[in-house]
């Protein structure tokens, strides 16, 4: 079976400071994005198969996403609490071809450093 990362279109970086609020339980923290999906975390369970409409929103851009969740999990944090993460491919962007996605795309390079230097990932 293949393994997440080579399973891949693009790599995804952790982006800090980037906000997204879910139309259902509200705000969530993006863990990362691409082009072509998303994973992030909420407080409320998410679950896989269905559909999950975000605005995103960073450096004062915005850009509006629907994201078709393929996998999810429940994390229990240091305090005790539950925390719900999932991601998957976008099915609905609007917005992306300027605004936030300019902001996030715009220079591969600057994307690469700056999750480089946050211990970068490409999950």
């Amino acid at each position: 079976m293949q393994n997440l990362l080579q399973r891949r279109k693009e790599i995804r970086f952790p982006v800090h400071g980037i906000e997204a609020t879910l139309k259902g339980p509200g705000d969530v923290q993006v863990i990362n994005v691409s082009r072509r999906g998303i994973a992030f975390e909420a407080a409320a369970e998410l679950e896989t198969g269905n559909d999950y409409y975000l605005e995103l929103r960073y450096r004062g851009q915005k850009a509006h996403v629907a994201a078709n969740l393929r996998w999810a999990a429940c994390l229990p944090s240091d305090e005790g609490e539950l925390h719900f993460r999932g991601g998957g491919p976008f099915v609905e962007a609007l917005g992306t071809d300027q605004g936030v996605w300019r902001t996030l795309f715009a220079d591969p390079a600057t994307i690469e450093a700056e999750a480089s230097a946050a211990g970068g990932a490409t999950a």
